[in-house]
């Protein structure tokens, strides 16, 4: 792996502790109450008003590869999402999807992000969305949802 490996899995217990958050629990985005939304980690739910509360100010970088992650409510300029939740958090970069992204792809996006070369984490997703553009050009639905929250 490459310079942004090594990090550990966010958990309920090390969210608070502004851990690095790599990947991926499972997501569930609620239309209806955009603070509803939540991940589903291994020992319970955390919601979208649960992260926006926390203050992580050691928080880092957020990589989020779980279905629409930058996804909120029914109105499609919404900041209220678990990327936007996360960077509100303290975390001051984060990566996040605005769909449903199929997890071959998903995993190709973060293999390539981990791997690259670009130094900082914008660059190196654009660096990983322009290697899956030139695979599939054709098909937006594999590399334009993944989007950089932050500087």
């Amino acid at each position: 792996m490459g310079p942004r490996s090594g990090r550990r899995p966010c958990t309920r217990r090390a969210s608070s502790n502004g851990c690095r958050c790599p990947s991926a629990a499972p997501d569930r985005p609620v239309p209806a109450s955009p603070y509803g939304s939540h991940l589903i980690l291994h020992d319970q739910l955390l919601t979208v008003a649960e992260i926006s509360r926390l203050r992580l100010p050691h928080g880092e970088f957020c990589y989020l590869s779980a279905c629409a992650t930058a996804r909120s409510g029914r109105l499609p300029d919404e900041a209220v999402h678990i990327g936007g939740a996360f960077h509100l958090a303290g975390f001051g970069q984060v990566v996040a999807t605005l769909w449903p992204v199929e997890a071959a792809t998903a995993a190709e996006a973060a293999r390539l992000f981990h791997t690259s070369s670009r130094p900082g984490s914008a660059r190196a997703l654009h660096e990983s969305i322009r290697t899956l553009r030139a695979n599939a050009p054709l098909l937006p639905s594999r590399w334009a949802g993944h989007i950089h929250i932050g500087p």
